[in-house]
């Protein structure tokens, strides 16, 4: 097994000799924002257009109930719709994108030896990333439902005793405390069932490329290397998330800055140019940590003596 130095390496050394994976992952993002608005829109707009009433304000809470009531059910049937296929596009997309991510770095890792340069890990090519993407699309997918779907149970499951708690004091002052300790319980399990949802899911992915198999027997060998490499994983992922905290505090901090300066006028749109520029920067180095854990990911997968089931880019 490599050391934590090694994989650390070999993670740095793959996503910068593969960096055209980090403009495919930023130019992911901004189609998934598109994506959504878009998905926003049409679920809202025939809201609010089919509505017996107009929107009233949120300060009227009875004017509100009644808005709601005369929303047509049809329509919310659409928009639960649009919702739902929207949400299952969208993860269909990142699962042919993941595929297409960690299946180049498989290659890499496979192509270079122990203690190989930068030279050794650089592999990418468009062709390279489509095979992969289109090979391990539905793997990737159901892995991200079978994953996220558990954590979702898992999130919900403070939130049950709290409801029946809630309403067996729903006469009583004493209503809010299942209600407080629902929520924050809900918050707290719901941040480490997240956290555990994305390492799972992450070494299913490379442990999918490895051995080629389906979701589930990929998802069986994730748990044998998370109790197996444990450590390395941890320290790859705390790393990842400690890295990204950093930058978007100092990103935080600017985006602060410009909008303080918004009180001054005609400043704002001349800061505008900035603020595009910060949230790009933003982007690619995100998307940059992104391909490093997941290259690290992979380098803590793969064996050093492994021969894999990934073809090495010629």
């Amino acid at each position: 097994m490599r050391s934590v130095g090694e994989i650390f390496r070999r993670g740095m050394e793959s996503a910068i000799a593969n960096w055209p994976l980090i403009l495919i992952r930023v130019a992911e993002s901004i189609a998934m924002i598109v994506i959504v608005v878009a998905a926003v829109m049409a679920a809202l707009v025939p809201l609010f257009v089919g509505a017996a009433t107009g929107l009233p304000s949120l300060d009227d809470p009875d004017a509100f109930a009644e808005w709601v009531l005369g929303v047509s059910p049809l329509l919310v049937l659409f928009a639960i719709v649009v919702v739902t296929v929207v949400f299952g596009l969208a993860v269909l997309v990142h699962s042919f994108v993941q595929g297409g991510v960690f299946g180049v770095f498989a290659a890499a890792e496979k192509r270079a030896p122990e203690g190989g340069s930068r030279e050794w890990f650089r592999v990418f090519t468009p062709e390279l990333w489509w095979v992969h993407s289109k090979r391990f699309v539905w793997t990737f997918f159901w892995i991200y439902n079978i994953v996220w779907g558990l954590a979702a149970l898992v999130m919900l499951l403070p939130l049950i005793p709290a409801l029946i708690g809630a309403l067996l004091l729903r006469d009583s002052e004493m209503i809010l405390i299942p209600t407080c300790l629902g929520i924050a319980a809900t918050v707290i399990i719901g941040v480490v069932a997240g956290i555990v949802a994305i390492v799972w899911s992450h070494v299913a992915f490379a442990e999918a490329v490895r051995t080629g198999v389906g979701a589930r027997e990929s998802l069986r060998l994730a748990g044998v290397q998370m109790r197996q490499r444990a450590g390395a994983i941890l320290l790859v992922v705390v790393s990842y998330f400690a890295l990204s905290m950093t930058v978007g505090g100092f990103v935080a901090g600017f985006a602060f800055g410009l909008d303080a300066a918004n009180i001054i006028p005609g400043v704002g749109m001349a800061l505008i140019p900035f603020r595009i520029v910060l949230s790009l920067l933003n982007s690619l180095v995100g998307a940059a940590f992104g391909c490093w854990m997941i290259a690290a990911i992979v380098a803590t997968v793969f064996s050093p003596r492994e021969v894999s089931n990934v073809p090495a880019a010629t």
